[in-house]
């Protein structure tokens, strides 16, 4: 739950180096359960599954899926279908504010699967 995501975080908050404006913690943006969980409290309890929400109510997508070829214009299209509204043209999904990066270092990459790690 929210809270054993919480204590799961703590020993990594130490190491959390300050971003400048713009910049996201990748830790904590990709804790997305813990951001969820507040929506799906504000959405009453779904009659059709066991879940607590209705999973129809929430499109989700994978920032890699986003990024594919005409990835934009398919999520585009796919949010349109969902409001059951006309589908739009998407006509610029080109990157903005896009930045390149080195590799991750190997202790990094180590750090970040053990916190995600099943």
């Amino acid at each position: 739950g929210a809270d054993a995501g919480a204590r799961a975080y703590t020993p990594y908050q130490p190491a959390h180096t300050p971003m400048s404006p713009g910049s996201h913690s990748l830790l904590v943006r990709g804790l997305y359960e813990l951001q969820l969980r507040r929506w799906f409290r504000e959405f009453p309890p779904s009659k059709a599954t066991a879940l607590p929400y209705d999973p129809s109510a929430f499109l989700l997508f994978r920032t890699e899926d986003l990024s594919a070829p005409r990835g934009t214009a398919k999520a585009v299209a796919t949010v349109c279908r969902h409001l059951d509204m006309p589908e739009v043209e998407v006509e610029n999904a080109a990157a903005e504010n896009a930045r390149e990066y080195a590799p991750i270092p190997e202790e990094a990459r180590r750090r970040l699967q053990k916190f995600y790690a099943p």
